[in-house]
């Protein structure tokens, strides 16, 4: 894992949004989703779980951008830790 790569992947998570993440880096949207399809095939693992406009940072995701995590009310699933809209 190359150290730019996770920081884009923090800057995601920060972001809450693949969008601003994108906008924050200057790249595109599709960049940032290629990378982090990249980043999962190197840890072997699922970071985030998307679905619409969220998407959920599952521990493996935690642990890379090195968060503590927390549950957000009303939208926890078992096992998943973080859920964001993208228009948070």
């Amino acid at each position: 894992m190359q150290v730019e790569t996770l920081k884009l992947f923090c800057n995601l998570v920060e972001k809450h949004s693949f969008t601003r993440a994108a906008e924050k880096n200057y790249i595109t949207q599709s960049a940032v989703t290629q990378m982090l399809h990249a980043l999962e095939r190197d840890a072997g693992e699922t970071l985030v779980l998307r679905g619409g406009h969220q998407f959920q940072l599952t521990r493996a995701g935690g642990a890379v951008c090195g968060r503590r995590l927390h549950r957000t009310a009303g939208r926890h699933l078992p096992g998943k830790e973080e859920t964001h809209t993208r228009d948070e």
